[in-house]
């Protein structure tokens, strides 16, 4: 594998490990959609999931962070933080339609 192929598999389950991240350092007990959102600002996403992701905010103004990746092995292998009850369904949908495919490329 080269590096720019590493660079292009970030994952939505990459995406929930920095939401898990954003969750754990606002000492908050689940992951919220606040949590969610702001993690989009760690990705850059491709045009398929830009599209389905600009339906919720506005991703073009966002925030951007980076480090996601490292944000990402940090908190692997911590405790489990269980999603809001209103996010849930949003990304057991999210899972079924992405599923383990690339969603873009971290910052």
């Amino acid at each position: 594998m080269n590096i720019l192929e590493g660079l292009c598999n970030t994952t939505l389950t990459d995406l929930l490990y920095v939401s898990k991240f954003i969750a754990k350092v606002n000492n908050e007990d689940e992951i919220n959609g606040a949590s969610f959102i702001k993690a989009f600002g760690f990705i850059v996403f491709k045009e398929q999931a830009k599209k389905i992701f600009s339906k919720i905010t506005d991703i073009e103004n966002l925030t951007q962070y980076e480090n996601g990746k490292q944000h990402v092995e940090e908190v692997k292998s911590s405790p489990t933080i269980p999603y809001s009850y209103e996010l849930e369904e949003f990304i057991d949908q999210l899972k079924q339609f992405f599923g383990d495919g690339s969603i873009g490329t971290f910052r």
